[in-house]
């Protein structure tokens, strides 16, 4: 990746984290603001659905009357999340990239394209201890989880293990495209 591209996607992920942190605060800023209230002030709280399990909102009880709006800016930065990046949606960005694995480069959306990007690097950081493309190694396992397990067996495990390697991710910065080298990889 030459220097160019390596600044470009510190760039982007340096002003997605930017964005994200002073949304944060802002939030975090409103709530806050008001007459000091004892520990035992109550709160206020609002359960979501997002990404197949549920997340709470909580917010202080003087605050309240923006739990509506807090809870309903999580759920919708969650959906967008799950619509491009879940394994499980065919529609998703990720699915996409999977499907084309050992065939073409996906076009995805910034924050997929700075996603992928940021697995790579904690792929690298780790020497491959954490790697984004594990899914086929771990699917053998699942399949193993059954009313009578068995421990997949070496064949099984070695099939699997030439699928995983974070090495073999290709990410274009400026076509914005996602490419797994073999078909069969999966994200």
């Amino acid at each position: 990746m030459n220097a160019k591209r390596r600044y470009s996607l510190m760039s982007m992920a340096s002003r997605l984290l930017y964005h994200a942190a002073a949304g944060a605060f802002v939030l975090l800023a409103a709530a806050g603001c008001g007459e000091p209230r004892s520990p035992a002030a109550s709160i206020s709280s609002r359960t979501i659905w997002v990404m197949g399990t549920q997340a709470s909102v909580t917010l202080p009880a003087h605050s309240a009357a923006r739990l509506d709006e807090a809870a309903d800016i999580v759920e919708a930065v969650f959906a967008d999340i799950e619509q491009k990046m879940s394994l499980y949606r065919t529609d998703s960005e990720l699915a996409a990239i999977n499907r084309a694995a050992g065939m073409v480069p996906v076009a995805v959306s910034p924050v997929t394209l700075n996603t992928v990007a940021l697995a790579i690097k904690y792929a690298r950081l780790s020497n491959g201890m954490f790697d984004p493309t594990m899914t086929p190694l771990l699917q053998s396992w699942r399949d193993a989880a059954t009313d009578e397990p068995e421990i997949p067996d070496a064949e099984t495990l070695a099939q699997a293990l030439t699928l995983v390697d974070f090495r073999r991710i290709e990410i274009d910065t400026e076509e914005t495209t996602v490419f797994l080298q073999q078909q069969g990889m999966v994200l």
